[in-house]
């Protein structure tokens, strides 16, 4: 148990480094059917606020180690589509609203970095894994179709577990550290739950996973006045195939309706700038 316990606090202590950091990022969210491969489109502003616990920045050699936890929050533009049951003619229409969204990452990264020399300067090569957990809401506002009939909003909670692996370049140059990422992301778990409050009732769905990939660029200014700071710029992709059809039951108007809904093919990505500082 001594053994045990002196291992764990030298995980977490091994040039561990504590950096709060703040984003924006400009996302999308795209959906497709086999009749429409628009059948929906949001894109806009998110913003990020996190805190990274690693020591990517401090470690020359060996094993690498980080913690990443963030809040996201943004209204993106909704074009997509809502199916009309009323009306002179029911059936699918365009329709244009607004997405607020709002979620939270957790992610714990773990690696190894070996060294070399360049003429450019000092370098190293990483391989890392990462495991995460990703939540979030999209809050999708009400509006009217094209023939004017209402729509009520409503909202969508997802939660995806996810695993990374990829490779890392450091070089030293000197004056700055560049740190470039690339590798290959995939869930192991999706879960999406409507809420169709509005209709008395609350979907549960399983998207598809899919592999997709990502890339970083972190700059470390080693001039004193600013190697406190770093910049980054981003990209992530995340993918989903739909998912099974679920059946479900609603009343309007004095009436029992049955339908089925289930969650298209869906594709995000992300690209984004960051300023992180060294507490």
């Amino acid at each position: 148990m001594f053994y045990s316990s002196n291992s764990i606090a030298a995980f977490f202590n091994d040039d561990m480094q504590l950096s709060p950091y703040l984003a924006s990022e400009q996302y999308s969210w795209k959906e497709s059917t086999a009749q429409k491969s628009n059948f929906m489109d949001e894109s806009g502003t998110r913003y990020v606020f996190g805190f990274e616990y690693s020591n990517f920045n401090t470690k020359t050699r060996g094993r690498l180690i980080g913690l990443d936890a963030k809040l996201y929050s943004g209204a993106v533009g909704y074009s997509g589509h809502a199916f009309s049951l009323t009306g002179s003619s029911p059936g699918l229409k365009q329709f244009s609203s607004s997405t607020r969204y709002t979620g939270n990452i957790i992610e714990f990264d773990i690696g190894h970095r070996s060294p070399f020399r360049t003429n450019l300067g000092n370098g190293a090569v990483d391989f890392v894994a990462s495991f995460g957990s990703d939540f979030w809401e999209r809050d999708i506002g009400g509006g009217s179709l094209d023939d004017g009939t209402a729509v009520s909003g409503y909202a969508e909670y997802y939660h995806s577990l996810y695993a990374k692996a990829g490779m890392g370049l450091l070089l030293n140059t000197g004056t700055h550290k560049h740190l470039v990422n690339i590798g290959i992301k995939r869930p192991f778990s999706v879960s999406e739950t409507i809420d169709l409050s509005n209709l008395g009732t609350e979907i549960n769905l399983s998207p598809k996973p899919g592999t997709t990939t990502y890339a970083s660029w972190r700059v470390y200014p080693l001039v004193p006045s600013a190697d406190r700071f770093s910049i980054s710029m981003y990209f992530e992709e995340t993918k989903f195939y739909a998912s099974d059809t679920q059946t479900f039951s609603f009343s309007s108007g004095g009436t029992t309706h049955t339908s089925s809904v289930y969650q298209p093919d869906s594709s995000s990505t992300v690209a984004g700038f960051q300023i992180m500082w060294k507490l």
